[in-house]
């Protein structure tokens, strides 16, 4: 028998196994976005998507933005897939429930002002007029 150290649970050999298999496809994961750099040239993630944007909608004569952006369109499919299951987890499994935090972290953030914890984004903080710029 062996003790996780991260869940404190006493783990058997099909546990063993289990935990063994996560953790390789974690980095099987992770050693995609280096593999598609190195093997094939092709720039994976959020970042690179925006050059591929400023590259489509304003073709300047910056020597930057001058290539065949085209090329790139799956990274704008990756980004709209990102974006739409997204948007269907918030409208399909919506937590009812307030947001879950330690009592001396909610006693310091009312005493600066923010009580809100229905979401992850408080109103307080995040509202149209705490985010307009201060005054003065």
């Amino acid at each position: 028998m062996i003790i996780s150290l991260q869940t404190k649970n006493v783990l058997n050999a099909s546990g063993i196994t289990t935990t063994l298999a996560l953790v390789c496809r974690r980095g099987l994961i992770g050693l995609i976005v280096p593999a598609l750099l190195i093997l094939g040239n092709k720039h994976f993630g959020i970042s690179a998507n925006l050059r591929h944007a400023c590259a489509a909608c304003f073709p300047a004569g910056i020597k930057f933005f001058q290539y065949d952006w085209k090329k790139e369109i799956w990274n704008f499919f990756f980004v709209g897939g990102i974006l739409a299951g997204a948007l269907l987890t918030v409208l399909l499994i919506p937590n009812p429930n307030p947001v879950a935090v330690n009592p001396a972290l909610a006693q310091e953030l009312a005493r600066y002002g923010i009580t809100d914890r229905s979401s992850l984004l408080p109103k307080e903080l995040f509202s149209g007029i705490a985010c307009l710029p201060c005054a003065g």
